[in-house]
C-alpha cells in the first residue's frame, strides 16, 4: 500500500505530512489533510476508514468503490467516485475515490495515476476560494477533466472545445 499525506495549508498550498501525524493532528481538529491511499487492499482501507471513524454507508460505499461513478452527499460527508485517464497518454482509465469529512478528504486509487511531479507542487488551491477539503477536491476534478478534455480533442471526438473545456458552458450559464 502506498499511503501519501498532505496538510492543506492556509496558503492554499499542499505540504507533505507524515500519514501518522496527520491522523494525530486532524482527531485534534489541527488543520485540513488530504490521505492518498493507492494499490491498498480492502482490509488496509477498512482499517484507515476505522482508525478515522467512518462507518455506516460511508463505509460500504468506500470498500465498494471500482464500480464507476457516484456521488453520496450526507450532511457532514461526501463520497465520490469518478473515471479518470491514468497515464498522460490517455491510454487507459482507472477510477478515484474521494470520502470528504469535515478537515479530511482520502482518496483511493487501485492503480498508481501519473500526475507530473510539478502538478503538486505548483497547485495553488487559493484561486478556487478560501483554501478547504472542498477546493481540493474540487481542483482534482478540474485536473482530470482538463485531461479529458484534452485527450479527446486530441481524438478529434469534441469539436470546437476551447482551452479548459467549460468556456462554452459557462458563457451559456451567464447568458441565462
Amino acid at each position: 500500500m502506498d499511503v501519501v499525506c498532505f496538510e492543506l495549508t492556509e496558503h492554499g498550498r499542499l505540504s507533505e505530512v507524515d500519514p501518522a501525524e496527520a491522523q494525530r493532528r486532524w482527531r485534534a481538529g489541527d488543520g485540513a489533510f488530504w490521505i492518498r491511499l493507492q494499490e491498498c487492499s480492502m482490509a488496509e482501507a477498512e482499517l484507515l476508514l476505522d482508525e478515522i471513524g467512518v462507518e455506516g454507508l460511508l463505509k460500504t460505499r468506500v470498500l465498494g468503490s471500482g464500480q464507476g461513478t457516484s456521488f453520496v452527499a450526507l450532511r457532514q460527508s461526501v463520497f465520490a467516485e469518478w473515471s479518470v485517464f491514468a497515464d498522460e497518454a490517455c491510454s487507459r482509465r482507472s477510477e478515484i475515490a474521494a470520502l470528504c469529512l469535515p478537515k479530511l478528504i482520502v482518496t483511493l486509487r487501485s492503480e498508481p495515476i501519473e500526475v507530473p511531479a510539478e502538478t503538486l507542487e505548483s497547485l495553488d488551491l487559493s484561486d478556487l476560494g478560501p483554501a478547504s477539503i472542498s477546493t481540493v477536491l474540487c481542483s482534482m476534478l478540474l485536473w482530470h477533466g482538463e485531461r479529458t478534455t484534452r485527450a479527446a480533442r486530441a481524438a478529434g471526438s469534441i469539436e470546437g472545445v476551447t482551452d479548459g473545456g467549460t468556456s462554452g458552458f459557462r458563457s451559456r450559464l451567464r447568458s441565462r
